[in-house]
């Protein structure tokens, strides 16, 4: 699995501003989408059966994937529940109080609304490092799918540019107040994705960035 079906509103949501949030949305997408493949689930030797899109999880799995507290992933989740960006159910492993697991369905996940624009979303070769990492998948989520689509030119940073599909000119402001992300972890976060092989960026006037997303995928032959 190389890429998730990111809808383009998903950078509208309330929750996306919370690069927590945004990170937990990743993990259980990716999980949802291996069910697929992967339906038959045992847990203390008990079977399930997911349907594409489904996952199991508990709590603390969740917290150790994204490296915070319990209540940090309950926080993130609450979110994502409220907005209906996941579904869940309780299911009973036995009797006591931690033997329960939860029965996620990431909406959306693995086929897309079909009245909803989205847009195959690659990512790192490892994906798990998406959801380990603070503001990673928050920042190339959002570039990814803030990026244009189609070719042209504007003009940037006192310059005449051809913007080309993947492409994007983009203030350091910009990013800093729609994602919540101080100077020092957008730059620094950049600069990761940029040693993941992701983008490529360079300066465009004095707060502006000119990146390409290097795995931005290829338009539709019928459409060039």
């Amino acid at each position: 699995m190389s890429f998730i079906n990111v809808p383009f509103s998903l950078i509208e949501k309330r929750w996306f501003s919370d690069e927590m949030a945004v990170r937990a949305w990743v993990f259980l997408a990716a999980r949802g989408i291996l069910s697929k493949s992967n339906p038959t689930v045992s847990v203390k030797n008990k079977i399930f059966e997911l349907q594409p899109g489904e996952t199991l999880c508990t709590r603390s799995y969740l917290s150790k994937s994204l490296n915070v507290n319990d209540s940090s992933a309950k926080g993130a989740t609450d979110k994502l529940l409220r907005a209906k960006s996941i579904f869940k159910e309780i299911e009973i492993l036995g009797v006591g109080f931690r033997n329960k697991i939860s029965r996620i369905k990431v909406d959306g996940i693995p086929v897309p609304d079909p009245k909803e624009a989205f847009l195959k979303v690659a990512m790192a070769d490892d994906i798990s490092i998406m959801w380990k990492v603070k503001y990673l998948a928050q920042l190339y989520i959002y570039l990814m799918v803030s990026a244009n689509k189609f070719n042209r030119v504007t003009i940037a940073g006192g310059q005449i540019l051809e913007i080309k599909r993947g492409e994007l000119v983009i203030s350091y402001k910009e990013m800093r107040e729609k994602l919540k992300i101080s100077e020092y972890y957008l730059k620094k976060t950049m600069h990761f994705l940029e040693g993941l092989g992701l983008l490529e960026k360079s300066r465009c006037g004095n707060d502006g960035l000119y990146v390409k997303l290097k795995k931005y995928p290829p338009a539709h032959p019928s459409k060039e």
